[in-house]
């Protein structure tokens, strides 16, 4: 079983696979239903809102708010999603 960090690290590889394949032009642009959820982890957004809340650096609320196995399971989802995606490509 993958701990966070490495889905984290995971999803991160993925979507910017995604992106290398969208910019080649592997993978047509109108393929994919999400790509604000490709490109929030291709930069980094995601990693850097979960580091943060995990990290303490957020408001006490979101902090109490934080649900590690949700986010697992979110990235789960993500990770699944992107390897569809890739292996439809490929």
């Amino acid at each position: 079983m993958k701990s966070l960090n490495e889905k984290i690290v995971q999803a991160f590889e993925l979507s910017y696979k995604i992106h290398l394949l969208l910019e080649g032009g592997t993978i047509p642009e109108g393929a994919i239903d999400d790509m604000d959820l490709v490109y929030g982890h291709a930069d980094g957004l995601v990693a850097k809102r979960l580091y943060n809340i995990r990290g303490g650096r957020c408001s006490v609320q979101a902090s109490l708010n934080f649900d590690p196995e949700k986010e697992e399971d979110r990235l789960d989802d993500d990770i699944s999603y992107f390897t569809k995606l890739i292996e439809e490509a490929e």
